[in-house]
């Protein structure tokens, strides 16, 4: 898949699994991405959530989008970076009405927003005969440069 693909793919199908550690323990949850493009993959949750805890304590992450209808899973590994940025924040909540309740009260403080930039991508594709094949699995710097080469 090409980089445009790849982000064309995370922003139509924007619900994702979202993998973290809590101690030795897997935790695994449904989120919403926010956006996908050269800045990276973005989403958010609440600071008052576990999830936000496990991030702070371990940014090693997996998600995984999926489309049932395109047979294609696309798995992204890396380190995820949160954004202090004030702004951006304001663009969130401004482009997400639902999220005025989240941090109602308490201000931007309580939206935890992460970035993705860097890590390892891997796709499958469900062939006709129902047997996952691998589309790609390259190891990376960065994601970005990894889909600018074709992977």
């Amino acid at each position: 898949m090409t980089k445009e693909e790849i982000f064309e793919f995370i922003n139509e199908n924007p619900v994702f699994f979202l993998a973290t550690c809590e101690g030795n323990n897997p935790r695994v949850r449904g989120m919403r991405v926010y956006r996908a493009n050269e800045n990276g993959i973005i989403f958010n949750t609440s600071t008052g959530k576990d999830l936000h805890k496990q991030l702070m304590l371990n940014p090693s992450v997996e998600l995984c989008f999926y489309s049932e209808e395109d047979g294609i899973q696309l798995r992204v590994r890396g380190k995820i970076q949160l954004i202090e940025d004030a702004k951006f924040k304001a663009e969130i909540v401004r482009k997400n009405p639902a999220m005025e309740s989240l941090i109602m009260g308490q201000g931007q403080n309580r939206l935890a927003t992460y970035r993705l930039t860097e890590g390892k991508v891997r796709v499958w594709k469900i062939d006709s005969d129902y047997i996952p094949r691998v589309m790609s699995n390259v190891e990376i710097d960065s994601i970005w440069m990894a889909m600018n080469m074709g992977v």
